[in-house]
Order: structure tokens, then sequence, then C-alpha cells
């Protein structure tokens, strides 16, 4: 999972520091279920771009985004997918690749309850 995940939040960079391939990427998986609503959170300055598109409804805006500064919320679609997310972080210079599973379950995770009918 990414930095200082609560519900509904991924955190760019994510952290705690991830492991990192021979070409210094930090990677890092968070699973997300249908119809969640994701805002994300941009905790350093740096660039954003994703894909596949369609995913999410709207779907995530791309390209700069300023420290501090996080989305609207995005709710996933309700079926499997994973979206790649690849962040440059300006301030460490470092990629991140964030995959989003969007999954009807989550391993190890409690399932969502669904509200009470009244």
């Amino acid at each position: 999972m990414a930095k200082g995940d609560s519900a509904g939040q991924v955190h760019f960079p994510p952290g705690p520091q991830g492991p990192t391939d021979t070409f210094g990427i930090v990677s890092a998986t968070q699973c997300v279920y249908y119809g969640e609503e994701i805002t994300l959170v941009f905790d350093d300055s740096g660039f954003l771009a994703y894909g596949p598109l369609g995913d999410f409804t709207p779907n995530f805006p791309m390209g700069y985004f300023p420290k501090g500064k996080e989305t609207s919320p995005c709710k996933a679609t309700n079926h499997d997918a994973d979206v790649v997310m690849c962040f440059f972080d300006l301030q460490t210079f470092q990629m991140s690749v964030v995959t989003l599973q969007i999954r009807a379950s989550c391993p190890g995770q409690k399932p969502k309850k669904k509200p009470k009918k009244r």
C-alpha cells in the first residue's frame, strides 16, 4: 500500500519507500474495491501518467501536479482491472509505479459492508 493510505486515497510518491528495481524505480500495489471512490494526493510536485483509461469515472487527470494538490474523487468500475500509474517526483527525481488493482474483494482486507436498506 502507499504512504498514509486511508480509505479512498492514493499518495504520490508512495511510501514507505518500497523495493526499487535496477533502475531505481519504486513499485507499489494497492487494491481498490468495485465502486470505491479514490482521490490522488500529491505529497511532492511531479508528473503523473497512467493507463489504461476508462477504469475510473471520470478518468483521473494527467500531467503536472504541485505538492499538496488532491484530485477530485473518481469511482472505480465494477470489473477487475489493473491500472498502472507512473509518477515522476520532481523533488527526488525518482520514478514511482503504483498499480491499482480493482477487485470485488482484496486479499488481506475485510470486505466493505453494504449499507442496510431501510
